[in-house]
């Protein structure tokens, strides 16, 4: 019932235009949650939420693209990905690299971007509450 409850609320959302929502739907069908798997729709609303900026869609579409596959595509999404910031899509990138599968311009470049993104996003008040998240003290984040 719940889960149901869920998917309904999801879909009201996407027509809501909530990128959040395709992420979770993208999710969903995915791993075959609620509804039965289904690849297509999977990677339709993963594509919605990175092109309207969700990183961890943009990431997500490169595990979908390196699971059919698309390794070149893959690497592009997380290439992507990490510009921004996302630790994974850079972990990812790190690992292909040291494999040889990815050209040294390319993760110079991407680590570049991904630095600077990483610097730009830095803040007093960010590190009080990445702290106060990993000793589960929510009063140190309130001022």
């Amino acid at each position: 019932q719940d889960l149901n409850k869920a998917m309904e609320l999801w879909l009201r959302a996407v027509e809501l235009g909530s990128i959040a929502a395709h992420a979770s739907l993208a999710t969903v069908y995915y791993k075959g949650q609620i509804v039965k798997k289904d690849g297509k729709n999977a990677k339709y609303h993963l594509e919605l939420a990175a092109m309207a900026g969700n990183e961890e869609a943009r990431y997500n579409l490169g595990v979908l693209e390196n699971d059919n596959g698309n390794m070149n595509r893959a690497m592009k999404h997380c290439m992507i990905a990490a510009t921004t910031g996302h630790d994974l899509s850079m972990r990812a990138i790190k690992q292909v690299f040291e494999l040889g599968r990815v050209t040294k311009d390319d993760y110079e470049k991407t680590l570049r971007a991904y630095n600077d993104s990483v610097e730009e996003m830095k803040s007093e008040d960010r590190d009080k509450a990445t702290a106060a998240l990993q000793s589960s003290k929510w009063s140190d984040c309130l001022h």
